[in-house]
């Protein structure tokens, strides 16, 4: 057994709680059908019983807060509780917060290239043939991968960060880098070169900002919440979400008088080595 399903084999008992740092027991193990099952039907099984749903694939080191659906892919990246990821989405080196809601092709966090070099192409900046891959097939390929140029241009610059209760419509790019601000809208199709501040939405191509979502006077109340970091079904029934002021003061109020208790939900890592 190779791959993410023999990953989750080995990982399945290292599950922590967000905060707590300690190690739990592992869910009871497979019936014995799951053996004739493929390796990809199995990965998705084992990630259907610790709660992440979906038909996604992970590689390098991840992480997954739970629950989570992931239907794109996801590459050396971290996924917090709630949000959900549509399909033939591409995360890279991205760390995406709590209750997310991403579309399908959204892309986050591509590799760059030299655009002042002698050439664009990968030879010139990535000795470990990364990008193109071509060493695999043609290992002579190796040769052309020996330059020192006196300055260093990686394939991209720091992590995407996404924040909490972010959503990115369909076909948006996301330049690595980046900083999505909690509470953003990112418009389909938009491409994002430059940091969004929280509840701002953004949309074009460059992405620029179009208005806030909510009352500017709210958003630093709403931010001082948190409220992604608790469990809110004891009060789901009482609220209107619809009424922005009312329901941060009936969450605030909450919080303040401990009627509900911070998140701690699951927390998975992928090891690369499997991946």
């Amino acid at each position: 057994m190779s791959g993410i399903a023999e990953t989750f084999r080995q990982l399945i008992g290292t599950r922590t709680s967000v905060g707590a740092g300690s190690s739990v027991q592992a869910p009871a193990s497979h019936s014995p059908m799951t053996d004739a099952l493929s390796p990809k039907e199995i990965a998705r099984e084992k990630l259907a019983e610790i709660g992440c749903s979906g038909g996604g694939s992970f590689v390098g080191l991840c992480q997954i807060e739970i629950p989570t659906k992931v239907n794109g892919k996801i590459i050396n990246s971290s996924i917090g509780a709630f949000t959900y990821v549509q399909t033939d989405s591409t995360l890279i080196d991205t760390e995406v917060g709590r209750f997310c809601s991403i579309a399908e092709h959204v892309s986050a966090g591509a590799g760059e290239h030299p655009v002042d070099w002698f050439s664009t192409h990968p030879f010139v900046n990535d000795p470990h043939d990364v990008a193109a891959g071509l060493a695999s097939c043609y290992p002579q390929y190796r040769e052309w991968l020996g330059s020192k140029p006196s300055r260093y241009t990686p394939r991209g610059g720091d992590k995407v960060r996404i924040g909490h209760d972010v959503w990115i419509g369909e076909g948006a790019f996301i330049r690595r880098g980046i900083t999505i601000g909690t509470g953003a809208i990112v418009a389909a199709r938009a491409v994002v070169v430059k940091d969004v501040a929280p509840f701002s939405i953004v949309g074009g191509n460059p992405a620029k900002h179009i208005k806030f979502r909510i009352d500017e006077a709210l958003i630093d109340y709403l931010l001082q919440s948190h409220w992604w970091d608790y469990d809110l079904r004891p009060l789901i029934r009482d609220i209107d979400f619809s009424n922005v002021p009312d329901a941060i003061e009936r969450i605030r109020d909450a919080i303040e008088h401990s009627r509900i208790r911070r998140l701690e939900p699951a927390r998975y890592q992928i090891s690369p080595e499997h991946s």
